[in-house]
């Protein structure tokens, strides 16, 4: 679907603004004009995108190629649309200054948004393995739909969410 900047580093309430707008610039195109097929893969090294052999589209696809896992600090199957998966990708974090973005992809499936967002999580649990004691933060809401809309609101921070129900690492 594309990509949009953001405030903040975790939380679906960063990513809801975002995702709404992407979906609003997808419901105002062109009869015929068509969304271009990629190809997402997790690994422990970061997602890669890629443009499908098969993709018609003529719409360019943001950063083709590997996003590192250290530079995505959320990821979401998004409450309101449940194709879509969603992820923060962390710009620049500095003292000077912070810039995010949330990336959307529009599924097949609402089972394969989520086996994104479980993929996803599982990387960031071996990646975090990797880093033997290296500071790193990183979130993927694991919660079904009906969780994340009845606590939108309740949890203002990544740190109050269950463990049962988030992946959440400080490292």
């Amino acid at each position: 679907m594309g990509c949009k900047s953001c405030r903040g580093l975790w939380g679906i309430q960063h990513t809801r603004e975002p995702v709404d707008v992407l979906v609003d610039e997808i419901r105002r195109l062109e009869r015929g004009e068509d969304l271009p097929l990629v190809r997402l893969d997790v690994s422990i090294g970061g997602i890669g995108v890629a443009v499908h052999p098969r993709s018609r589209s003529r719409r360019p696809v943001h950063d083709l190629g590997l996003l590192p896992l250290e530079f995505i600090s959320y990821g979401v199957q998004d409450t309101r649309y449940s194709r879509i998966f969603a992820f923060i990708l962390v710009r620049e974090l500095s003292s000077r200054g912070r810039s995010t973005e949330c990336h959307a992809y529009l599924c097949d499936s609402p089972v394969t948004a989520r086996k994104l967002a479980l993929s996803v999580a599982l990387a960031f649990r071996l990646y975090e393995r990797s880093l033997a004691g290296k500071p790193f933060r990183f979130t993927v809401d694991l919660r079904s739909a009906d969780e994340l809309a009845l606590s939108n609101g309740k949890c203002s921070s990544a740190g109050s969410l269950s463990p049962e129900l988030s992946t959440e690492c400080d490292a």
